[in-house]
């Protein structure tokens, strides 16, 4: 036998392994042994450390063990190439959705750390910033069964763009409709989404809003909207386009849809910038 040999053991402690995996890729013709001794040892080189390498970089990227025996068989510099751009083509994929999901997560505990220390009977100015954002129609005046399909229309389609990073899904009322005291009948679904050219994904301006908070069954809403409107015009805020409605805390948070907490946002024109 010659000395450049390396027993199973020796050679699993090399490439940090367990001998039954050794055993295993033997058995499936991936990485069989140099030299079988008269005892049936199994012995193996050095060079074959360079192949265990290759297949676990092969596993990682994501190569059945199949596939790994089959590239093995037949190795050549363009086949290595096309294997390892199509492979380095998933891992950016991979990547990319590790990216969102990260985002998401944040996304997620930025918005939940700002509604904990939310004062549910405030109101407010705010400068809402430039946002992206896809939008899903609604019309106000369908039935409970519809608008639940226009919801969940708009929800697959966000989930197939692949642009959800965690933001809560709003929805716009215009101010025809809240006059009427038609509360949640939403003109159209949005979400802020990730940055990306797409025509699907519009950029809104920066907006000024008044806000309140309702922190009780959807059903009283209307209390908010009156509270909020009262508010406005003391403070000489005149309601332009309508209004938007995201959950701050929802049943995901809460573990109880009754106990949701909604953010009312109505955009605005000051009465002096009204009468110019």
């Amino acid at each position: 036998m010659q000395r450049n040999l390396l027993t199973t053991g020796e050679f699993a402690r090399v490439c940090h392994m367990n001998k039954q995996t050794l055993f295993y890729y033997d058995q499936i013709g991936l990485l069989k042994p140099a030299h079988v001794g008269d005892n049936g040892y199994r012995y193996y080189s050095f060079q074959q450390v360079e192949t265990y390498n290759v297949i676990t970089v092969l596993k990682e990227i994501g190569m059945s063990l199949e596939a790994i025996r089959h590239f093995l068989e037949d190795p050549s510099p363009t086949e290595t190439l096309r294997v390892l751009e199509e492979k380095e083509r998933d891992v950016e994929r991979k990547m990319k959705e590790l990216e969102r999901t990260r985002a998401i997560i944040r996304n997620r505990k930025a918005q939940i750390r700002r509604a904990v220390h939310i004062d549910p009977t405030a109101q407010y100015v705010e400068r809402l910033p430039a946002r992206h954002v896809c939008l899903g129609t609604c019309n106000g005046d369908e039935g409970e069964k519809e608008w639940t399909a226009s919801l969940m229309t708009f929800i697959q389609a966000i989930t197939e763009r692949e642009v959800d990073v965690g933001h809560p899904i709003g929805g716009f009322t215009s101010l025809s409709t809240i006059q009427r005291d038609r509360y949640g009948a939403y003109d159209a679904f949005y979400m802020e989404v990730q940055d990306v050219e797409r025509p699907d994904v519009i950029g809104w301006c920066p907006v000024d809003v008044a806000v309140a908070y309702h922190d009780a069954h959807y059903e009283t809403i209307g209390e908010t909207y009156d509270r909020l409107f009262h508010w406005m015009d003391e403070q000489h805020l005149h309601p332009t386009t309508g209004s938007f409605e995201e959950y701050a805390y929802d049943e995901l948070t809460m573990g109880d849809s009754n106990e949701a907490l909604v953010k009312v946002m109505v955009p605005f024109q000051r009465i002096a910038e009204v009468d110019e």
